[in-house]
């Protein structure tokens, strides 16, 4: 690991930091957790969906009668 202050030493400041570019070690990415994921048709019009009850209240999907009609997700 680098040092969060100089990156081109290790963590423990006593050897120089071993990198890569990215060319070299391309960084892999991947798509996952799409267990809430909705897909919406364009040609259907504007997109309705009842807010999805998550752990943060205060949102505004969550205030007044939000949670009784479906609104825009977007």
């Amino acid at each position: 690991m680098y040092h969060p202050v100089d990156t081109k030493r290790s963590r423990d400041w006593k050897w120089s930091a071993k990198y890569y570019t990215r060319t070299a070690r391309p960084a892999k990415y991947y798509f996952i957790d799409f267990g809430l994921s909705v897909r919406y048709n364009p040609e259907d019009g504007e997109p309705l969906a009842y807010p999805i009850q998550g752990g943060d209240k205060t949102v505004p999907e969550f205030q007044g009668d939000g949670l009784s009609q479906p609104s825009n997700p977007f």
